[in-house]
């Protein structure tokens, strides 16, 4: 008879109980009382090799709830206390696989396939996602294989079909317009008009430039990673260092003589917040993955052949943010010699610590001697944090450093997955990143005592708006344009809501100089925009299902009047109106989103023809409200950047046609004139009718233009993003 770990056999028998009417709850559908025995066994005993099956289980009931996330806690649990058992590791992968994190989940079907070879179900599930990820497999004569996963198949660009991206665009009108990349200040205006605002081009090439810079610098650096070819001129370069350090030649010596070696400018130690200053001044978007010499950041000629180096380089700057941090936290001594072993060990994120660990496989130096830390949950960290201040640790000798490595280091590295590794891994980055600097806000009141000098801009909210941004935007992908089930949806409504609360706090401009618009614009208009699209377009997707959007609403405080952080608060203010119907509660959410994306933007016309359409199907509207939307959406549509973001696909979309056809049909009315409620009616062959006040006002509306912008999508990522399978089968029930 097994025991519990803590050799208790009576201890042991009861958690078995408990795993059994787990089962029991189980086999009936009873998802919530299933959780609560596995939970039960498992505080009972958790670490015994017999106690993987009920984190397996658990695993499996909270992965019926959607709730995958914590699903995952409790499936990466099943092959720690047993690493031999075969399914604990199927579990883990199908949860990775829900979770739409495809590379971990072959990992871990190619770990179950191997301690349980003959069962088919592991070798099924390995070959389907070895097959959606495009490998290749080489054997090896001791009868290992080794599996090759192209780029390709792992970094996602989500395409409208528009032949060169627009960061590629921007950035070829911003190297017409100035030469001198060291000082981009005469490429842009000194001034900017109010009434027109920042252009969708200017925005782009400002967060391009900020990557472009840390990006050319660090490639410099890469000639110091000790591997083939590298190697000679990283001992020239070691060379130059020491001749620094002696005084045996000037700081200008020495630049000059980097510069000759690399053919790039040296390193200034800021290029990890530049980095971010570009992932965070465009939400994560725009920035391409280059491998070898690109477009944007063209490769020195030593340096070509190594095609993943800009991975490497962002890989870099973390594993030397991580080692400065051993040195300080170990001395509280910010000028401590960094040396590749010893120092303090941290406590890590898992995407910066893999990051570190990447990077010195890397540099062929992935061994006990160079220890990076060990990894960590945000709670884990925030003690790790408390213990180090303890000890004498000051915020500015090296806490202050640890804490922006801890959040923006994990969604620097966060980043790398989402071109890497998949979206699914990202997420988890960025979630991880949310909930530490929310725990060490709350636990150090930096914010609320605007503490940003001693603690770090990290904890700035106009800082983290870019993130959540990043977060959401994600989420979203992740979803494939399917509609979010009820916990999904709540997760991402109130992410929405919190970018909403931080990007209205930021104040407008009283100037008109081109950097305050353009901070304005990255940190305020641009995430408003997105926050409130996303909000308005899910929240139509899901009219079709009235239950689950009330349910929605009421669990995040949508709708609720007392609020000042919610949609609610913020369409009141624009609108000076308390009282909503959902649809108006679209229409005007679209507006907002429409007035706060920038007028040249692809999205922008379609944002006022979501308005349009609301107006009509909420009524109670002015007809002049409709009219207005409608010029503004024809507006929008004739300022867009068709050469920065190709032509719109969204001409004759339904939006467009419905509100339409509502405007004509009342042309000759006063501008006062109170719209009726625009209804539809499906008919039994499948068109879609449409009446207004008890007449009709289009017998068969064709119903294949609600399709329409399907016909531009890239139907090879909605293939890769698709786990309806196994959704029906593990995943939450519809």
């Amino acid at each position: 008879m097994e025991t519990s770990s803590d050799g208790n056999i009576a201890s042991a028998s009861q958690a078995e109980e408990l795993r059994l009417l787990g089962n029991t709850a189980f086999a009936g559908k009873k998802w919530q009382i299933a959780i609560q025995k596995y939970r039960a066994s498992i505080n009972i005993d958790g670490t015994s090799k017999g106690s993987a099956k009920v984190y397996s289980n658990l695993a499996a009931a909270l992965c019926k709830l959607c709730k995958y996330d914590d699903a995952y806690e409790a499936a990466k649990m099943a092959p720690k206390v047993d690493p031999d058992w075969a399914k604990g590791h199927w579990r883990l992968g199908v949860v990775f696989e829900l979770q739409k994190d495809f590379m971990h989940a072959l990992g871990s079907y190619d770990s179950a396939v191997e301690r349980a070879p003959d069962e088919p179900i592991f070798a099924k599930a390995f070959d389907k996602m070895f097959q959606r990820l495009g490998c290749e497999a080489e054997k090896l004569p001791d009868g290992s294989r080794v599996v090759d996963l192209p780029q390709s198949s792992t970094s996602l660009r989500v395409g409208d079909g528009h032949e060169e991206p627009p960061c590629y665009v921007a950035w070829e009108r911003l190297k017409k317009r100035t030469n001198n990349f060291t000082d981009t200040r005469n490429a842009f205006p000194d001034c900017v008009d109010p009434s027109d605002g920042i252009k969708s081009e200017w925005w782009i090439a400002q967060g391009l430039y900020y990557w472009y810079t840390a990006m050319m610098r660090q490639l410099g650096e890469l000639a110091c990673l000790p591997c083939d070819q590298l190697s000679k001129m990283g001992s020239k370069l070691e060379e130059l260092k020491v001749l620094r350090q002696s005084g045996s030649i000037s700081q200008m010596e020495f630049d000059t003589k980097r510069y000759q070696l690399t053919g790039q400018p040296p390193t200034q130690g800021s290029e990890f917040s530049e980095f971010l200053n570009g992932l965070t001044h465009l939400g994560g978007d725009h920035i391409p993955a280059e491998m070898g010499g690109g477009k944007i950041i063209p490769s020195p000629s030593w340096l070509k052949w190594y095609k993943p180096q800009q991975f490497v380089a962002v890989q870099q700057v973390l594993f030397f943010k991580v080692l400065g941090c051993k040195y300080k936290l170990g001395t509280g001594d910010n000028t401590a010699k960094m040396d590749w072993s010893g120092g303090e060990e941290l406590v890590l994120s898992p995407a910066v610590r893999n990051a570190a660990r990447s990077y010195l496989a890397n540099a062929k130096q992935d061994n006990d001697d160079f220890a990076v830390g060990k990894e960590g949950t945000p709670e884990e960290v925030i003690e790790y944090c408390k213990k180090k201040l303890k000890e004498g640790i000051t915020w500015e000798g090296g806490i202050r450093d640890f804490v922006a490595l801890i959040y923006r280091g994990t969604v620097l590295a966060g980043w790398l997955s989402r071109l890497g590794v998949g979206l699914g891994a990202a997420l988890k980055s960025f979630k991880w990143a949310h909930e530490f600097i929310k725990l060490a806000d709350d636990e150090w009141k930096v914010s609320e005592n605007e503490n940003y000098t001693q603690c770090g801009a990290s904890f700035r909210k106009s800082f983290q708006v870019g993130i959540l941004w990043m977060e959401l935007v994600t989420a979203q992908t992740l979803r494939n344009d399917e509609t979010p089930k009820l916990e999904i949806a709540v997760y991402e409504f109130n992410l929405a809501q919190e970018i909403i609360t931080i990007a209205k706090k930021q104040p407008r401009p009283t100037e008109n100089s081109f950097d305050s618009w353009m901070f304005y614009t990255s940190f305020s208009r641009k995430p408003l925009a997105f926050a409130c699209s996303y909000l308005a377009s899910t929240m139509h997707s899901m009219r079709n299902n009235p239950d689950l959007l009330l349910e929605v609403i009421a669990r995040t405080g949508l709708f609720y009047p007392d609020r000042g952080d919610n949609l609610f608060s913020l369409v009141s203010e624009a609108t000076a109106k308390d009282e909503f119907s959902v649809n108006s509660m679209i229409a005007e959410t679209y507006k907002l989103a429409a007035m706060n994306q920038l007028l040249d933007d692809k999205e922008t016309a379609i944002l006022f023809w979501g308005c349009a359409v609301h107006i009509a199907y909420a009524g109670g509207y002015k007809i002049v409200e409709l009219r207005t939307a409608i010029n503004n959406a024809i507006i929008a549509s004739q300022k867009m950047d068709e050469e920065l973001f190709g032509p719109s696909v969204w001409r004759g979309h339904t939006y467009q046609k419905q509100s339409m056809l509502l405007a004509r049909y009342y042309q000759d009315e006063r501008d006062d004139f109170i719209l009726p409620i625009l209804e539809l009616e499906v008919r039994p062959d499948g068109s879609v009718s449409l009446f207004v006040d008890g007449q009709v006002l289009c017998m068969n509306f064709d119903k294949h233009l609600r399709m329409e912008k399907k016909k531009f999508r890239d139907k090879t990522t909605d293939e890769y993003l698709d786990t309806s399978e196994i959704e029906k089968e593990h995943g939450a029930e519809s």
